[in-house]
């Protein structure tokens, strides 16, 4: 089982880091060249004369808009996204709680962009129909995160170098669980036989939780897979604003790569920090990439996280994507892309919040980091 849990995240990390073929770099090209560049917008991404949206959907006229074309990328994750649309929605029931979009029109979107592959946006776009998000303000501004799979140092047995016990899902899902500080720094769990794992860092656990999965480094070199088996329940706060409320304590950088200098600065902060954050998060292992909530692996710079109140999972997206200065760091124009909604998440609420995945390990953190400004987002389905 572990050499085959190597083999697959080596092959994993491997393609994740090669070029583009000749093809798909061709087709990249010409869609970053899609540039909505307007005069007056923010540095944050904001359009000045945006335009009030009462309602949570507006239609815009497909032939208003640039349409990407479909890559190799895209294409394995619409692969993907027909395996989610059987996983989850049952054929002759099949509904969503959204009134705006069925789940026999997302897959009738998925297949004609397979169809499509390496055509041109306006050979599909008038067989669709968009959807624009009233966004955050009622403006349509949909602001754009990132997220990432953290690759963490575990055992699967006790030892002195590894210390901190990763916590499978208690059975008794329904009763009352222990908040954060009572699992981690008074051992309310232990002694249950719910340890997976044990880990070097409880910092490292903590950031893993946040990102909701993770890959496992076992100390023979072989991966495992830690997926998200729940919560316990408790709201999440954020310690980046405990940070900021105490001013002697504060890091330079208040963002996850200052927090871990300053935490590995000052051990004896690390259970004041972490456990401010009542939120708890269970893994379970398993074999192969780690799914989203959608029930299929997240495909890097496609698959998002969102409200499925708002949008579905399965759901088609059109984002007007921010595009930063490399100077600056502030928002120069935005780069249409097809998005598709694969994952939830439980900071991501409403219909004005999009997280992206960036993939996994140490350059898809830095790129998730950078990811905080506003574009906006069309759902799409077919043209009636």
């Amino acid at each position: 089982m572990k050499h085959i849990a190597r083999l697959f995240i080596l092959l994993f990390m491997t393609a994740s880091c090669q070029k583009t073929t000749p093809s798909d770099a061709d087709l990249m090209s010409q869609a970053d060249s899609l540039q909505w560049q307007m005069a007056g917008i923010y540095g944050n991404g904001k359009w000045k004369s945006a335009i009030f949206q009462e309602e949570t959907y507006r239609e815009t006229p497909s032939v208003q808009l640039p349409f990407p074309w479909v890559d190799s990328n895209l294409t394995k994750a619409l692969e993907y996204n027909l395996e989610l649309l059987d996983n989850l929605y049952t054929k002759g029931k099949r509904k969503t709680n959204n009134p705006a979009v069925s789940p026999d029109q997302l897959e009738e979107i998925t297949r004609l962009l397979l169809r499509r592959q390496y055509q041109p946006g306006d050979l599909y776009a008038p067989k669709l129909k968009a959807l624009q998000l009233n966004g955050t303000d009622n403006l349509g501004h949909v602001r754009f995160t990132g997220y990432y799979l953290p690759v963490m140092a575990v055992s699967l047995d006790s030892l002195p170098d590894y210390p901190w016990p990763v916590y499978r899902r208690p059975p008794d899902s329904t009763a009352t669980l222990p908040e954060r500080q009572a699992i981690v720094s008074n051992a309310a769990l232990a002694g249950k036989g719910l340890e997976i794992a044990w880990a070097k860092s409880k910092v490292d656990i903590y950031y893993a939780q946040v990102q909701g999965s993770a890959i496992g480094m076992l100390p023979d070199g072989s991966f495992l897979t830690l997926a998200w088996d729940g919560s316990n329940r408790h709201p999440y706060r954020s310690i980046e604003k405990y940070l900021r409320t105490h001013p002697e304590w504060v890091p330079d950088n208040v963002g996850q790569q200052g927090i871990r200098k300053f935490l590995e600065e000052n051990p004896l902060l690390v259970d004041s920090v972490l456990n401010y954050n009542p939120s708890f998060t269970f893994f379970t292992l398993q074999q192969g990439e780690p799914p989203g909530a959608g029930t299929v692996p997240l495909t890097p710079l496609v698959s998002v996280a969102a409200d499925p109140d708002f949008i579905p999972l399965g759901s088609i997206l059109l984002a007007a994507l921010p595009e930063l200065n490399p100077r600056t760091g502030l928002v120069a124009g935005h780069r249409f892309q097809l998005l598709i909604a694969q994952d939830i998440g439980g900071l991501i609420k409403g219909s004005g919040r999009i997280d992206l995945f960036q993939g996994t390990g140490p350059e898809a953190n830095k790129k998730a980091n950078r990811i905080n400004h506003f574009g906006r987002v069309w759902i799409l389905v077919p043209a009636q």
